[in-house]
This record gives structure tokens, C-alpha cells and sequence, in this order.
């Protein structure tokens, strides 16, 4: 487990304003699903127009990989991310807080014979699932039909890491750092769930060029290097926001001939998520700087 300081450390005033943001948004999510969609809505409109850098990273990622997309278009996808990215900051609220009676009413399951399928094989299991806006009710989904550990990355700010940690092991065993491989191995030998989504730019050891949407991306091959060591097969998987009727998890069978090597397992995992964004473009993280590390000292598109 992630080490957390003591709680008493933890009310110091300079974590106030964290205490604070995280009580208000306790107090949204009893709001019902529409209404907590429709503030979500508004969100995702204030970010678009305060959130200036995180939208100029969107915009870039946005043109590299659409290129075909006219100004008008790109904006208006912006836009529409913007607003998902609202919402998904709402279906984290969801996630925490809401009883398994009131988020029934709002999923749907498709493809859960091959989790369990994969499960009876008794070598753990590597879920895989890519940065869509909802990634935090993903986890919770999965949580209520298999032992999931998800991995992530610890935060800086220790009153958030200690929030969020909790409220994920409410319905989870535990949650694994991502840079701590063994727990996660020992995690697999135990025949868990181990939920990774390695799709943001890596530069560290192992990390290979591969395209995504026909960009190079630096990328860390680590499914396929824990698929090799443990022998767990990868079941893709996914969360969709259908904001009037809720959310869909699609679970696809596991990857036949997998793996085989590094670069070209991680090439087959992002034309999966490729096809996913393809399905639901808005529903994609664009914020993050996938192509901030080029190959060849090619300069960083976001410098430009």
C-alpha cells in the first residue's frame, strides 16, 4: 500500500482548501444523476474557457491526431471534451459515494463471461483500459465482479492522495503505485485483477515509439513485459458515458497470441485504444502531453 502520513499531519491549514473542495464535492453527489450531470455540464464550460494551458494541450493533441479536421471542427471537439471531462469529474463523485443501489440503475455490463473466463485460468489477470473521462467509475464497475487492484500514480499533494486512496479501497482490495512492479506481480500470482492503463508519454527505461492515431508516442511497455513474467492473460476493457441513460463497461475477450514482444504488443494495445476514442472522441483524455518526448530530438509539439 501506499505510505500516507499521519492523519494528524493532515489537518494542517496549508490541506484546509483540499479538505474543504473534497466536502463540497461529498455533498454533490447526492444530488440525483441528472442534475449532477447538468453541474458537470457547467464544469466542463468553465474549464473550457478558464483552463487556458490544459485547452491548448487538448487543441494540439487534437490536430496532430485529426489532421483531416477542419478549425471549426477541432474547436467544437474541444469543446465537447471539455464538457465530458465535466462529467467524468462527476462520475468520480459516483464512484466514491454512491451505494451499489443507486449506481445500478445507471450501468450495464457487456462481456463479463471473459473476465471470468480469464479469472479461472488462475494466473491473475491484466485488465486493460485506456484515459477516458470516466477511468474512475471503470475501476468501480470491475470492482463489484472481480478482485481489482488498480495501479496510479501517487499524487503530490498527500491530503489528495490520502482522499482518494481511501475512497477507491472502500471497493477495492488495495490500489498498487505503479512504480512498485512486485506488488503488482505478487498481485497476479494471487490470481487478481490488475488494472493498468499505460497510454500517457513515457520516456523511462523500456519505453518504446510506437503510433497512436499516426503520431509517434513514447510508450511503456509494461503489459507486456508483466504478461510475460506472470503468464495473466490481458482483457481489454472500457467505460463509456451515455450521459442520458449512464454508463456501458465493455469487456473483450483476452488477447489470443499475446505476448510476443515488447514494441509490438504495445502497438497492438494502443490500435485498441484507437479504435476506442474512435467510438467516442470526446471521451478521451486529451489534457495530457501524449507526445511531449519525440524521437530523433524532434522538439516537443506543445513548445511550439
Amino acid at each position: 500500500m501506499a505510505r500516507l502520513l499521519p492523519s494528524w499531519r493532515l489537518v494542517h491549514p496549508r490541506y484546509w482548501l483540499t479538505w474543504l473542495s473534497f466536502g463540497l464535492l461529498r455533498l454533490l453527489a447526492y444530488l440525483p444523476y441528472q442534475p449532477l450531470m447538468a453541474v458537470g455540464h457547467c464544469l466542463g464550460w468553465l474549464f473550457f474557457h478558464v483552463a487556458k494551458r490544459r485547452m491548448r494541450i487538448s487543441r494540439t493533441n487534437l490536430r496532430l491526431c485529426f489532421p483531416t479536421y477542419s478549425t471549426v471542427q477541432i474547436e467544437k471537439l474541444a469543446r465537447d471534451y471539455a464538457i465530458a471531462f465535466g462529467k467524468g469529474l462527476m462520475g468520480c463523485l459516483i464512484a466514491w459515494w454512491w451505494p451499489n443501489r443507486r449506481l445500478q440503475a445507471y450501468f450495464s455490463v457487456q462481456g463479463l463471461e471473459h473476465l471470468q473466463d480469464a479469472l479461472k485460468q488462475g494466473r491473475g489477470v491484466i485488465l486493460f483500459t485506456p484515459h477516458m473521462v470516466s477511468l474512475e467509475i471503470c475501476g468501480r464497475l470491475l470492482a463489484a465482479y472481480a478482485p481489482v487492484m488498480p495501479t496510479y500514480r501517487r499524487h503530490d499533494n498527500p491530503a489528495i492522495e490520502h482522499l482518494i486512496k481511501y475512497n477507491r479501497e472502500v471497493y477495492v482490495e488495495t490500489t498498487i503505485p505503479r512504480d512498485n512492479p512486485r506488488l503488482t506481480l505478487r498481485m497476479l500470482q494471487r490470481n487478481k485483477a490488475v488494472w493498468l492503463s499505460p497510454d500517457q508519454n513515457y520516456a523511462g527505461k523500456n519505453h518504446v515509439f510506437i503510433d497512436f492515431l499516426g503520431v509517434p508516442a513514447a510508450t511503456n511497455t509494461t503489459i507486456s513485459r508483466f504478461a510475460t513474467l506472470s503468464g495473466a492473460p490481458v482483457v481489454p476493457c472500457v467505460v463509456l458515458h451515455h450521459p442520458n441513460t449512464g454508463y456501458q463497461l465493455y469487456i473483450e475477450p483476452a488477447l489470443a497470441d499475446f505476448p510476443k514482444q515488447p514494441a509490438q504488443d504495445t502497438q497492438r494495445l494502443q490500435a485498441i485504444i484507437e479504435r476506442w476514442v474512435q467510438l467516442a472522441p470526446a471521451q478521451y483524455h486529451w489534457m495530457h502531453r501524449r507526445f511531449k518526448t519525440q524521437p530523433n530530438g524532434t522538439p516537443s509539439p506543445y513548445n511550439v
